[in-house]
């Protein structure tokens, strides 16, 4: 049973996981863009792309900076290489 308990306490904590991102609730769009500034600028991206979806609706969708070395804008109908889209951004504040 003791090398079971691992597995066990990653399958409970994931169970609750979505109840805590519930009681969250969705930035702004001033608080958003305020955030991707200040990643833009300590990363020294050239473009980032963000999707809020908030109880499975979308709820803020925003495109910043290019999307290529010609410096064609990002948009929101940019085809983008998606390898981590399963993953989960929490705040860390």
């Amino acid at each position: 049973m003791r090398d079971k308990l691992p597995l066990f306490a990653v399958l409970f904590a994931a169970c609750w996981l979505p109840a805590a991102v519930v009681s969250q609730t969705m930035p702004n769009g001033a608080a958003i863009d305020a955030e991707v500034s200040k990643i833009i600028t300590q990363t020294g991206a050239k473009g980032i792309a963000v999707a809020v979806i908030d109880h499975g609706k979308i709820g803020y969708v925003h495109t910043y900076g290019i999307r290529n070395a010609k410096g064609d804008p990002l948009t929101t109908d940019t085809v983008m290489y998606g390898a981590s889209l399963t993953k989960t951004v929490l705040p860390t504040r």
